[in-house]
Formats: C-alpha cells, structure tokens, sequence
C-alpha cells in the first residue's frame, strides 16, 4: 500500500507542478490564461473554478473488496489534495480475466456490484467524480458492437 501512495503523491505533484507560473510539462498542462475585461471567459464558463483531477496507479488482484479500499483510499488522498476528480487504471476493480481470475464465468457479479456501490458511496460522501475501470456484466438483451473484420 505504500507505494501505491506515493504513485498517487508523484501525480498529484504533477497536477500542483502545472499549477506553478510558466510550469508545467507542456502547454496542454498549463492552467488556461488569465482572463480580464478584454479576455472574458467564455459562455458557461466560470473564470474562478478549475478542475483538479487525479490519477492512480494501484496493485489489482481478483478480489473486488480489497481492489476497492484500495481505491477508496486513494479517493481520500486526492480529496485531501483538493482533486475534483479521481482517474483510475482500466479493470482496477474487478481485475484481469485470464490473469487475476480464471474467467468472467464464476465471477462473483454480486461482489463486484457490492464494491462498485460502496465507491459511488464513498465518491458522494467525499463530493467527487469516480472514473471507475472495471468489468460489467452484459446479459444477453445487451447489444454487441461489430467491430469490422470480425
């Protein structure tokens, strides 16, 4: 778990670091120009509030409830760094078919469910956004994408 943390500590590090005058890693990492009386914010737009988004990198396994406390705690990290926004790994939550568990055919859905409640809990009760990588069931009413040359 501690290295987990300091993944999360360097990238919040990156967003404070765009933050800083003329810093940041390039132009697309800078916070937008100064808007005055001559340069107005656009329609819809609030000059004031900008959004602070996080990432993380964590360790996945095949078990849905410590992939979990595992992202709930990087949620409370990046809320007390003042992250809008918590950016996480694709299947993070319910891990790899074929690598953190056999396959998606005796996946504990029911589990998975559970985990993904208790992150859009803890997300509400910290007042931020979850991009949430995971598995979802699809039943058979679910339509399927034709990808071209399949």
């Amino acid at each position: 778990m501690r290295a987990a943390g300091k993944a999360l500590a360097g990238v919040a590090g990156l967003v404070a670091f765009s933050q800083l005058p003329g810093g940041g890693i390039s132009n697309a990492a800078q916070a937008p120009p100064q808007r005055t009386p001559s340069n107005p914010p656009g329609p819809g737009t609030n000059p004031v509030e900008k959004l602070r988004v996080a990432t993380c990198q964590l360790p996945v396994s095949g078990n849905p409830a410590e992939n979990a406390q595992c992202i709930r705690d990087f949620m409370r990290q990046a809320a007390e760094a003042g992250a809008h926004l918590l950016h996480t790994p694709e299947a993070c939550l319910s891990g790899y078919a074929g690598i953190d568990f056999p396959s998606f055919e005796k996946l504990d859905w029911d589990a998975l469910r559970r985990a993904t409640n208790e992150l859009r809990q803890s997300a509400k009760d910290l007042n931020m956004w979850l991009v949430l990588g995971s598995a979802h069931f699809l039943d058979g009413t679910a339509k399927a994408i034709q990808v071209p040359g399949d």
